[in-house]
């Protein structure tokens, strides 16, 4: 994590995922310590995971279709 002198909204995208995957597997009142730790509400956690689900995805059609064409085996698992 960042160092204190940071608000969290100065944080780096790597630092904010990272504080969204730590503790996904708490408990609620968990999930309160860990935030209360780190200096942060839980809510922060949940505006975090919206932000990132909002975010537009890398691949398109295009990018696709170059995968498809390099690839002879392709299953359609290809990002």
């Amino acid at each position: 994590m960042p160092g204190a002198n940071k608000n969290t909204d100065q944080w780096s995208t790597e630092s904010r995922f990272a504080v969204i995957v730590e503790p996904a597997t708490l408990s609620e009142a968990e999930l309160s310590e860990y935030c209360c730790l780190k200096g942060f509400c839980p809510e922060k956690i949940d505006q975090w995971k919206q932000d990132f689900l909002q975010t537009p995805q890398t691949y398109t059609r295009q990018s696709q279709n170059k995968c498809k064409k390099k690839s002879k085996g392709y299953n359609g698992n290809c990002p």
